[in-house]
């Protein structure tokens, strides 16, 4: 969007009978085609990983329920990241002078801010005794939703 503005492409297409939420769709619709493969094949793989993961471990007690817990809130967070991430690019690629800035902004927003957010509070988890517990791997899969959803 951000070199539309700059060639005077993106007044020309606004100065058509197209509203808007057209001109959103449409950008939404170019990514989706372009991210599409790519978002599927990780979710592929997170899943080949998982199964392979269930039939080689031996689990115990309520390792399994936390083990699933943990990648389905993994997963969850990375289809909002993906989400969030196309949003944030397509609002700063209006508001940024270039690309470049855009993209940056981008990810300082919805990637490395918010895993580094993510990542003190497991290690706050991890360190710290939590009450009427055997361990802080009780609360481990609540405590990844949790933080990821805040940090986002």
């Amino acid at each position: 969007m951000n070199d539309s503005r700059k060639t005077g492409a993106l007044e020309l297409l606004l100065s058509t009978p197209l509203n808007p939420a057209q001109v959103v769709r449409a950008h939404w619709l170019s990514l989706r085609e372009q991210f599409s493969g790519p978002i599927i094949a990780v979710l592929a793989g997170d899943l080949a990983l998982l199964l392979a993961t269930m039939r080689v471990t031996v689990w115990q007690g309520e390792a399994v329920a936390e083990f699933l817990t943990i990648m389905a809130a993994m997963i969850f967070l990375f289809i909002v990241n993906t989400i969030s991430l196309a949003w944030t690019g397509l609002w700063l690629g209006l508001r940024t002078p270039n690309t470049s800035q855009a993209t940056l902004g981008a990810l300082l927003r919805i990637i490395l801010l918010p895993t580094a957010i993510f990542m003190a509070t497991i290690y706050v988890v991890w360190t710290s005794k939590i009450p009427g517990s055997e361990g802080p791997e009780a609360a481990t899969a609540t405590w990844v939703l949790v933080s990821g959803l805040v940090s986002y």
